[in-house]
């Protein structure tokens, strides 16, 4: 994918990938919050959005098992790991 511009995005997705039925509505206002809200705290180190909330700490070894899920109660969170499981990737990135 090379994008045609600084406003073209890109959703990847691996092929055993089962998205939910709002994961469109999803993502776009989640787009529009990180990228075109006067208010969003724009992270210019910010690569996309990701799908995928991880189960596995894969940084380090020993790997750990993790419950972001739980833990945050379905709130989306930040992260500094790119996951290429399912993802909305920004144009410059």
């Amino acid at each position: 994918w090379t994008p045609a511009g600084d406003d073209e995005y890109a959703v990847l997705l691996e092929d055993d990938i089962e998205v939910a039925p709002s994961f469109y509505a999803w993502l776009k206002y989640s787009l529009l919050m990180y990228r075109y809200s006067g208010e969003a705290a724009a992270d210019a180190d910010m690569i996309g959005i990701s799908l995928y909330t991880p189960r596995l700490v894969e940084v380090r070894i020993p790997r750990r098992r993790i419950n972001l899920y739980a833990e945050l109660r379905g709130q989306p969170f930040l992260q500094q790991l790119p996951c290429s499981w399912g993802a909305l990737f920004f144009p410059e990135s």
